[in-house]
C-alpha cells in the first residue's frame, strides 16, 4: 500500500516559530501558539483565517483546550486560564521561572510538566496547586494518559510511569537523548527522542523493549497516531513529516519540502484531525493541513 499526499492549506499570521498545537477530539477547531505568544484559534471550515484569543509576552509551548476553557503555558509566568468565546483571562496562577513545555487534562485536574523535571497537578477550575514534586533532571516534555497510568516524556532521557493517585511506579532509561513525546498503540507505549530513534515499548512485559527504529536524521519532536490507529506520523528538525504503519512499523511516506511543498525549517508538532488528515506546524511560522489518500 502506497500513500498519496496533498497539502490543502498553508495556514499563516503567526510571527515566531510555532511550538504548541491542541485539538480536541471530534472538533473542527484547534489552537496555536510560540515564540511570538499569539493564541489563535483555526476552523477547519473557515480556512485560511484563524482567530486571536489572546496575546502573552512570552514565548508558549503548551496548550490544552477542553470545550471552551484554554489552559496557556506562559514562560516564566505560569498558567492562564481563557475562556475561548469571550477571548477573557478567568485566572492565573505563577509557577516560578521555569518553563512549561506539557500539559494534560484528567477529570478535574490539569497536569503540567516543567523545565527543572517538576510535575505539578493544579485543580482545572481554581488553578490551586493539588501535587507538586520534582521526578526528572529536566524538562518534562510530554505527558499522556493510557487506563490506569500516566507516562512522562523527560528530557533526562527517562520515561516516567505514574499511578492515576500520581505516585512513581516505574521509571527507565528510554534514549540515548532526551524523550521528546509518547504515544499508546494495543498496550504497546511508542516514544521518540533527540536520538532520531522509535522505540517501542511492552506495557504488559514490564515496559520492555521490543524494536527500535533510526527513523531520521535528527531530532524527532513529535508523534501522533491517527484515529483508526492505522498510521502514525512523525516530525522533526530534519524538516519532514514522516507516516508509518501502526501494523508493521514500516515507513509508508516522506513528506519534505522538495516534493511536496513541505516546512522548510524544524517541524514541530503534527496531531491527526481524522483518519485521512493531518495538520502540522513549525519554526517556519506556518501551519500546514495535509490530506492522505490510500493507493494500492
Amino acid at each position: 500500500m502506497k500513500l498519496e499526499i496533498q497539502k490543502l492549506h498553508t495556514l499563516q499570521g503567526h510571527k515566531d516559530a510555532i511550538y504548541a498545537l491542541h485539538h480536541q477530539d471530534k472538533s473542527d477547531k484547534f489552537y496555536s501558539s510560540g515564540g511570538d505568544g499569539l493564541i489563535v484559534e483555526w476552523d477547519f471550515n473557515s480556512f485560511p483565517d484563524g482567530q486571536l484569543i489572546a496575546q502573552v509576552p512570552n514565548s508558549v509551548y503548551s496548550i490544552v483546550s477542553e470545550n471552551d476553557s484554554i489552559y496557556v503555558g506562559h514562560n516564566y509566568e505560569g498558567i492562564h486560564f481563557l475562556n475561548s468565546a469571550t477571548k477573557k483571562e478567568k485566572l492565573n496562577t505563577h509557577l516560578g521561572q521555569e518553563a512549561i513545555f506539557s500539559s494534560l487534562i484528567i477529570g478535574d485536574h490539569l497536569l503540567i510538566g516543567l523545565a527543572n523535571g517538576e510535575f505539578v497537578v493544579l485543580n482545572k477550575h481554581t488553578l490551586k496547586t493539588i501535587a507538586r514534586e520534582t521526578l526528572g533532571k529536566n524538562r518534562i516534555r510530554k505527558i499522556i494518559q493510557h487506563q490506569q497510568f500516566v507516562y512522562l516524556a523527560c528530557s533526562d532521557n527517562f520515561i516516567y510511569q505514574l499511578d492515576l493517585n500520581y505516585k512513581l511506579v516505574s521509571k527507565w532509561l528510554a534514549h540515548d537523548k532526551s524523550v521528546t513525546s509518547l504515544v499508546v498503540h494495543n498496550n504497546i507505549l511508542i516514544s521518540v527522542g533527540r536520538d532520531a530513534k522509535i522505540k517501542f515499548w511492552e506495557l504488559l512485559e514490564h515496559n520492555k523493549l521490543c524494536k527500535e527504529i533510526p527513523a531520521h536524521n535528527y531530532a524527532i519532536n513529535d508523534i501522533s497516531i491517527s484515529p483508526d490507529k492505522k498510521y502514525f506520523a512523525t516530525c522533526s528538525i530534519d524538516k519532514t513529516i514522516k507516516l508509518w504503519s501502526t501494523q508493521n512499523r514500516k515507513l509508508l511516506k516522506v513528506v519534505d519540502k522538495q516534493r511536496h511543498a513541505g516546512h522548510g525549517t524544524s517541524v514541530n508538532k503534527v496531531f491527526w484531525k481524522s483518519n485521512d488528515c493531518f495538520v502540522s506546524c513549525s519554526d517556519d511560522r506556518t501551519i500546514s493541513v495535509w490530506k492522505i489518500k490510500e493507493r494500492q
